[in-house]
């Protein structure tokens, strides 16, 4: 049996840091294969992807991916703790992976083991000191550094260096759901994830710096980071009228709508909204001409510009505390397959013998579900976006893509 390696990406967009994460996994082996669990239209950073998540899936396969499957709205647009343990559950339900790759950048840290021991137990101390660190006006992230590095020193220098946020979070959901999934890490190449400028001597950029070039129509620039395959795929969309470069001006369009009619209890009853943001919100919305102008008003030493972006997309797609806490706990319920090779076709008809959740091709399949409830409103919502928006139905109506309808 071929050894099966699991990758959660956004892919926004697909660039050689992660065609080179890609082949540095399955090099590890003879002859694995990967499937990527991959963000749905909207990312960990509260944004609309650059292109839709089937062109993206498409930008995977063509790097050497097998299986693609959806990490659905409600954990793709969420930070690192709800993200990792969605991504984590799909992955380890569908059992097929035997391994779970993702970067490190100190792969030789020394304690690595207590600090998730740490975060999993949350020991008294540890609880003391993080609401502490809350209430001194930290960030989430910030304050639950700050107080596993008082009980182990150096855990906030680990925990605050790109991808090892990430990294904890996937081990812990491992560890705490018992999941039979071995973990590979591979060391950061390149750029850091939140570097805004191209460097010409290298082959590698953040893909932060990539959008920037994209919004700014220096599609010239993508050449020296960018697979030729990934490149094409979204020269495509752009030139259909389906990649999402500028939306922030809709966005705020809607958004001034909704706190136009609402109150401030009722935006609190929306997911991650409480401590006073819905009068933040309520109480500024008008004194800004634009989306970013308002963000930063709203950014403070707790609140995160990624984390302002997460609420207010959690107002727009309408997700309730009560919901998001049930699906917290029940994760996705399924799992949806964007994309597949010859290979990761011989491993669906595996899953579908072993799977501990339903494999699906269409929303429609779970339409039942809490969790594709929401997905189906963020596809729609996420067409709005677009410059060619006729049709709103266009994600239901998408099957997985593979090698033999590429270029659809």
């Amino acid at each position: 049996m071929r050894e099966v390696i699991g990758i959660t990406a956004e892919y926004n967009p697909f660039h050689n840091g992660h065609l080179y994460m890609l082949r540095e996994a399955k090099a590890k082996f003879s002859d694995a294969a990967v499937i990527i669990i991959l963000s749905s239209n909207f990312t960990q950073r509260g944004e609309p992807a650059i292109c839709d998540k089937f062109a993206r899936a498409e930008t995977a396969l063509a790097g050497g991916a097998d299986l693609v499957l959806e990490l659905p709205f409600i954990f793709s647009c969420a930070a690192a703790q709800d993200f990792s343990a969605g991504a984590i559950d799909i992955l380890a339900k569908t059992k097929l992976a035997s391994h779970i790759a993702f970067g490190l950048e100190n792969i030789n840290y020394a304690n690595l083991d207590a600090l998730i021991n740490l975060l999993l137990q949350e020991p008294e101390n540890f609880k003391n000191n993080l609401k502490l660190n809350l209430k001194l006006g930290m960030s989430y992230t910030r304050a639950l550094s700050r107080a596993a590095d008082q009980i182990i020193p150096g855990s906030e220098e680990f925990l605050l260096q790109p991808n090892n946020m990430l990294a904890i979070s996937y081990l812990k959901r491992i560890k705490e759901r018992n999941y039979n999934l071995k973990t590979l890490f591979i060391p950061r190449t390149g750029a850091a994830h939140n570097f805004n400028n191209l460097n010409f001597n290298l082959n590698f950029a953040s893909s932060s710096a990539l959008r920037t070039a994209i919004k700014d129509n220096k599609l010239e620039l993508l050449n020296n980071y960018m697979p030729e395959s990934s490149i094409k795929i979204l020269t495509q969309a752009i030139a259909q009228g389906r990649a999402c470069i500028n939306a922030n001006k809709k966005l705020w369009l809607i958004l001034q709508s909704i706190f136009l009619r609402s109150s401030p209890s009722e935006l609190s009853n929306f997911d991650l909204i409480n401590n006073g943001l819905e009068n933040l919100f309520i109480n500024n919305f008008k004194n800004f001409n634009n989306l970013d102008e308002f963000i930063d008003k709203c950014v403070s030493l707790r609140y995160t510009r990624s984390h302002i972006r997460r609420c207010l997309m959690r107002i727009l797609i309408g997700v309730s505390k009560r919901d998001a806490l049930e699906l917290r706990d029940t994760g996705a319920g399924y799992a949806r397959v964007l994309g597949f090779s010859e290979t990761g076709r011989e491993l669906l008809k595996i899953a579908r013998g072993r799977s501990d959740i339903k494999l699906i091709t269409r929303l429609a399949a779970a339409k039942t579900n809490l969790c594709a409830k929401y997905e189906f409103t963020a596809e729609n919502f996420y067409e709005l976006l677009l410059d060619n928006n006729n049709n709103l139905n266009y994600a239901l109506q998408q099957r997985p893509v593979s090698p033999v309808n590429f270029g659809r």
